[in-house]
């Protein structure tokens, strides 16, 4: 059970079944098959354990903690797919931490953003591996 007010199975559950979605619209529309939406399928179920084999190797997690402890401000920049996870990754900081955080697309930096950014400002950057793996 969640005991924050921080709510994070619903931003998961969000993307999961969006991702779902696109699945089927793509098998509908004969871009997926049932063999690559099987291989999908599998790989979803599996996030459970993924999340908890991170959980259990919680030490880098609170040493990167500590050393964001003493700043004001968190910086999270996402592109294409890391970008609603960077949003997300900032609305958590603010609900958890109390701590002014900001999620921008990367894209985007250059229009305005980048005026925040000063020596020493932690920047947190999403970077999906390529093709989702």
């Amino acid at each position: 059970p969640e005991v924050a007010v921080a709510s994070t199975k619903a931003f998961l559950t969000q993307l999961v079944a969006c991702y779902l979605v696109a699945l089927y619209l793509g098998q509908l529309r004969g871009t997926k098959w049932g063999d690559e939406i099987r291989t999908v399928v599998r790989q979803l179920s599996a996030i459970s354990g993924e999340v908890d084999r991170v959980l259990e190797t919680m030490e880098p997690v609170r040493e990167l903690a500590r050393s964001l402890a003493h700043h004001d401000t968190v910086l999270f920049l996402g592109r294409h797919v890391g970008y609603p996870v960077a949003l997300e990754g900032a609305l958590k900081l603010k609900e958890l931490a109390y701590m002014h955080a900001e999620g921008f697309a990367a894209g985007e930096l250059k229009h305005g953003p980048i005026a925040l950014i000063e020596e020493g400002l932690p920047v947190v950057v999403i970077v999906p591996s390529p093709r989702g793996r």
